[in-house]
């Protein structure tokens, strides 16, 4: 999910984006980094657990709260993707990543940093 030119806080935004998710699709856990395109706007790479939520649709909702439609989902069927996914979390972000709880245990994040 990218931002635009003149979009708002993306981080606010996905908030908005994921109380609307969970209305229509009640499950949605995640997790969350964000990073810099080349052109230096914001974007989210984002794996989630749920039910299918199309292209349009999630185009749509990110268009209305964010004023940017550039999204791409594509379901992780291969090691392959998944190696290219876990990338961005590994390496080091804009800020920090993050998730919604039903997806960690407790005491994550201090194994995390112990890890990093």
């Amino acid at each position: 999910m990218t931002s635009s030119p003149g979009s708002g806080d993306i981080h606010h935004d996905f908030e908005k984006l994921k109380k609307r998710l969970r209305r229509k699709f009640k499950r949605f856990e995640y997790l969350c980094v964000k990073e810099l395109t080349k052109s230096g706007l914001m974007h989210l790479h984002i794996v989630y657990r749920g039910s299918f939520i199309s292209q349009k649709w999630l185009s749509e909702a990110w268009q209305e709260i964010h004023r940017s439609k550039v999204v791409h989902i594509a379901k992780l069927y291969t090691w392959k993707y998944a190696k290219h996914l876990a990338r961005y979390f590994v390496k080091e972000g804009v800020g920090r990543f993050w998730s919604s709880w039903s997806w960690v245990y407790r005491g994550y994040l201090k194994d995390w940093k112990y890890i990093l």
